[in-house]
């Protein structure tokens, strides 16, 4: 009979953050068939317990899903927030000539950058900066 410890099973299934849905799945399915291939056969696990993990499995999934819905809802809605800004007088701190500064400018455009939203802002002096959304400080309606 093979009484080898559980713990060097639970080890190889270490979660990393980087880690998708698909294969915390696989490594938790992994981590069960190893507990249930070493559980003590005169003890063996509940039906309980089994039912239990399962719902764990599935609750982790399904928090996991939501986390992503937020999270696209949340770009779609700076996306539109945006979008309103586009033809407005914005102010706000951006990288001018390698510099941090406070500049003034027209939105040209609205683009997603890394997952963040980025105002495309026209200075006075015909250049294009880009002005990230956490960066804006107050917006005004454009001079005629």
């Amino acid at each position: 009979m093979d009484t080898t410890s559980i713990s060097s099973a639970t080890t190889t299934a270490t979660v990393n953050a980087g880690t998708s849905s698909q294969d915390l799945e696989d490594q938790f399915l992994q981590l069960l068939v190893a507990q249930l291939r070493n559980q003590d056969p005169l003890s063996p696990m509940e039906n309980e317990e089994f039912v239990s993990e399962l719902a764990q499995l599935q609750a982790l999934d399904q928090q996991e899903q939501l986390t992503q819905m937020n999270s696209e809802l949340l770009l779609q809605s700076s996306i539109s927030t945006g979008a309103a800004l586009i033809g407005k007088q914005v102010t706000g701190v951006a990288t001018i000539n390698g510099q941090s500064a406070q500049a003034s400018g027209i939105v040209q455009s609205v683009r997603v950058e890394g997952g963040n939203v980025v105002y495309l802002m026209g200075l006075d002096d015909g250049s294009v900066v880009n002005l990230a959304s956490s960066d804006l400080i107050s917006v005004e309606e454009a001079p005629l």
